[in-house]
């Protein structure tokens, strides 16, 4: 009993650091969207200026708050933007999917919208944590 509290609770640490990560991330986006739009940029270039800002906020606040990495290099960086790509391709493409064939269903688009947010957040999770900063224990 005593091995298992030893090896879950600090996984299930990373993983709270990990959510306060993304819901800071959430909120920086939010932010900057709003900030770009009061300046007058059209929301195409408010939404693309903002999500890149939150995912290097992502990017500096996973590395070093959630998964304590010390890998250095553009490659690193390269594959997290690459990971955010993916992983924004997944939760649209899972959003349009369960929209389109549970349409009309009772509260079809916040469950559409919370399925489709934790699969992405998960693929986010163990590619960050045994792929990008390679935290394998």
């Amino acid at each position: 009993m005593r091995m298992r509290n030893k090896i879950v609770s600090p996984v299930r640490y990373e993983f709270i650091r990990f959510l306060v990560v993304g819901f800071s991330t959430v909120f920086i986006d939010l932010l900057f969207y709003v900030l770009f739009l009061d300046l007058d940029l059209n929301s195409l270039w408010s939404k693309l200026l903002s999500f890149l800002i939150g995912t290097v906020f992502a990017y500096y606040a996973n590395k070093k708050f959630t998964f304590k990495s010390n890998k250095q290099g553009f490659s690193i960086f390269r594959n997290f933007v690459a990971l955010y790509t993916t992983s924004l391709f997944l939760n649209v493409g899972i959003n349009e999917i369960i929209l389109n064939t549970y349409s009309g269903y009772f509260l079809i688009y916040p469950m559409a919208f919370i399925i489709a947010t934790a699969a992405s957040a998960l693929l986010n999770y163990f590619c960050m944590k045994y792929i990008i900063f390679g935290s394998l224990e």
